[in-house]
């Protein structure tokens, strides 16, 4: 999976470290003994490097709108809070915190597939409604075809649009003037 993102890996002692497209293990996730494995932690930074290839952010979006983007949004928790429940229950409130972030969520989702805890069905209403497929997600060497890179582009640009206005309508008018000039997505 790695290397079709495009992640190089080298194993060490204690868990893994990705180099060259780096793939980094935040201090919420060392902070705490919550992770069930080094695996656990790098299948789920590598659900951040799937959403980052496919230029998908979900940073700040409150749940109403992911339920937009993710139709089975409760669903996808549920399988974040048993793929990391130390984690999610953590007395550390910067820790749980951490846990519920959309993106968070999405990653530890995409990391219970790429270990065979669920089944891809769980991400199939998320694939759908932002055109990530197999291959973006590091899951099938098959390129997709045209058309589906079309309405994938054309969800990305969407997600983009739509962290922009988040973006501008909570940090006033100044960036909502700029907001436009410095948006970047992924």
């Amino acid at each position: 999976i790695a290397d079709r993102l495009g992640v190089l890996v080298n194993e060490r002692s204690g868990g893994f470290h990705a180099s060259g497209r780096m793939v980094d293990v935040p201090a919420e996730d060392v902070q705490t003994e919550g992770a069930i494995s080094p695996n656990h932690v790098f299948a789920h930074e590598l659900g951040h490097a799937a959403m980052q290839n496919r230029g998908i952010d979900f940073a700040g979006h409150p749940i109403s709108q992911m339920r937009k983007w993710a139709p089975n949004w409760d669903d996808l928790v549920a399988a974040s809070k048993a793929f990391r429940p130390a984690v999610w229950n953590n007395g550390n409130d910067k820790i749980s915190r951490h846990a519920r972030k959309p993106n968070e969520v999405l990653a530890d989702a995409i990391a219970s597939v790429y270990l065979g805890i669920n089944d891809i069905s769980l991400l199939q209403p998320w694939m759908k409604e932002t055109g990530t497929n197999l291959h973006d997600l590091g899951l099938s060497e098959d390129k997709p075809a045209a058309d589906t890179v079309s309405s994938a582009a054309q969800a990305q640009q969407s997600i983009a649009q739509s962290t922009q206005a988040r973006g501008a309508a909570t940090a006033g008018p100044a960036a909502a003037a700029t907001a436009g000039q410095s948006a970047t997505v992924g």
